[in-house]
Parts: structure tokens; sequence; C-alpha cells
């Protein structure tokens, strides 16, 4: 039996990604990271190399709070114009 797919959008780039149904939270987090890292550090990749190991712990993790927020607003917004 083949697999079903929901997509989903990242809120930070609107790309829209394709993932099976049955794939668990963390196989989910971790291709919308694998997506979204690159592009994180190319924009950021000297800032982030002056910075401290726990300066650097502390912004990654505020812009993985930043993008969880961003992604419940967007579903907010989306399923109020259903």
């Amino acid at each position: 039996m083949e697999k079903k797919e929901d997509k989903i959008i990242c809120p930070d780039c609107g790309e829209s990604m394709s993932v099976k149904k049955e794939v668990s939270f963390e196989e989910a987090a971790y291709k919308v990271g694998e997506k979204n890292f690159e592009s994180l550090w190319k924009s950021n990749k000297e800032e982030f190399k002056q910075m401290s190991k726990k300066e650097l712990a502390e912004t990654m993790f505020k812009y993985g709070i930043e993008h969880v927020i961003t992604g419940m607003y967007a579903i907010t917004n989306k399923s109020k114009n259903l």
C-alpha cells in the first residue's frame, strides 16, 4: 500500500513540501530544518563565526522559536480563512 502525502508550507520561504502522513514530528522538523539551514547560514555566516558557542546556541534557539511562532500564526490565519 502506498503512503499518502500531505503538503506543508514553510513559514519562512512559503515553499510547499510533501511529507508522508505517517512521518513523525522529528522527521518533519528535520526536513524543514535541513531545507532552511543553508540560507540561514549563508545570510548570517560571518556574524555566527564571531559568536561564542553559548551566543550561537541562544541565537539559533531563538530562530527556532521564531520559526514555530510564524508557522502557528500562518496556520491560525489559514484556518480562519477557510
